[in-house]
């Protein structure tokens, strides 16, 4: 859902209170143009081949189908990111076909012993789970675009390559704790209205997984500890 606001930085006319904010179903709206700059376009192209080649070489240690699976995803996320941040959506164009590209890969990863059946079961348990969890917040908070939870499907397949614990991480906790940093001081600074691009964030959480393979889990399990 899209919440309709004025512009960002200016106030609400007196005779408008928050219960008169209208909620707005979101739309489709062009998102090419936002990437099809040289302004934009050039440095978003170059952060995401240096992501995609990050991915690659970190994961060079777990076969070379997850390490390029990963360098795609990686690239594809920052792409995604520029889109979420400039125009509030995340294409369906570029996020489901992501679905039976990686689901396919890891069937014949699986098949052919470059990915153990256990990762790829529990690849797709959290895939299930992290869109499950993700559409129940939508459907009853309003506070996610179904652009989130599709995108949140396909970042807890890949993450959960690693481990369901993984998944959580990249998928759920981490984007959950980085948008909050930035959502709860715009609340008390009575911005309560004003919409946030929730993606840029599950992006930034999916990759401090997806870059830094087996670091923060651990780290994390210890902190529970």
């Amino acid at each position: 859902m899209t919440i309709q606001t004025t512009p960002a930085g200016t106030p609400m006319p007196d005779a408008v209170t928050e219960d008169d904010v209208e909620i707005l179903p979101d739309v489709d709206e062009p998102w090419l143009p936002s990437v099809l700059t040289l302004e934009t376009g050039l440095p978003t192209a170059a952060v995401a081949l240096g992501a995609g080649l990050l991915g690659i070489w970190a994961n060079s240690g777990r076969g070379p189908l997850v390490a390029t699976m990963i360098g795609i995803l990686a690239a594809a996320l920052i792409v995604l990111a520029v889109i979420d941040w400039k125009t509030h959506r995340l294409p369906n164009a570029i996020v489901l076909p992501m679905y039976p590209v990686f689901g396919v890969a890891i069937a014949v990863g699986a098949f052919t012993g470059a990915i153990t059946a256990t990762a790829a079961i529990t690849a797709a348990v959290s895939m299930v789970a992290a869109y499950v969890i993700l559409w129940f917040f939508a459907f009853f908070t309003g506070g996610l675009g179904w652009g989130d939870v599709k995108l949140g499907g396909i970042l807890a397949l890949v993450c959960g390559l690693e481990s369901g614990y993984a998944a959580a991480l990249g998928a759920l906790i981490l984007p959950m704790i980085l948008g909050g940093l930035v959502a709860l001081p715009m609340m008390f600074a009575g911005r309560r209205k004003h919409e946030l691009a929730f993606g840029p964030y599950m992006v930034a959480g999916a990759l401090l997984i997806l870059l830094l393979p087996g670091v923060l889990e651990p780290i994390s399990r210890g902190s529970m500890m």
